[in-house]
C-alpha cells in the first residue's frame, strides 16, 4: 500500500499543516475537495461586487453649495444641511 504526505500552505498564515502517512487515495480525495473549494471561492470573487464609495464632508458641502447656487435649495435649507454635515 502506498502512503502519502499532504502539506497545506496558506498564504498569510504563520503555520503550514502537514498530514503524514495517509493513503494515496485519501490524499487525492482531500486534494480534490480543496481544489473544488478554491474554484468555488474564485468564481465567487470574480462576480461583480458593489463597492460603496464614501464621500467626504467637504464633497457633500460642495454638492449642497452647488445646489444653492443653482437655486435648487434656499439659503436656509443650505445652512440647515451644512450644520447637519458639520455635526457628524
Amino acid at each position: 500500500m502506498l502512503s502519502a504526505a499532504l502539506e497545506i500552505n496558506v498564504p498569510g498564515s504563520f503555520e503550514d499543516a502537514r498530514v503524514d502517512a495517509i493513503s494515496k487515495n485519501e490524499a487525492e480525495q482531500i486534494l480534490r475537495i480543496i481544489q473544488e473549494g478554491v474554484k468555488k471561492c474564485k468564481s465567487q470573487t470574480n462576480s461583480p461586487q458593489v463597492v460603496q464609495q464614501e464621500t467626504s464632508i467637504a464633497d457633500e458641502l460642495a454638492k449642497i453649495a452647488g445646489l444653492k447656487e443653482q437655486g435648487i435649495i434656499s439659503e436656509e435649507e443650505f445652512q440647515t444641511m451644512k450644520q447637519k454635515l458639520l455635526s457628524k
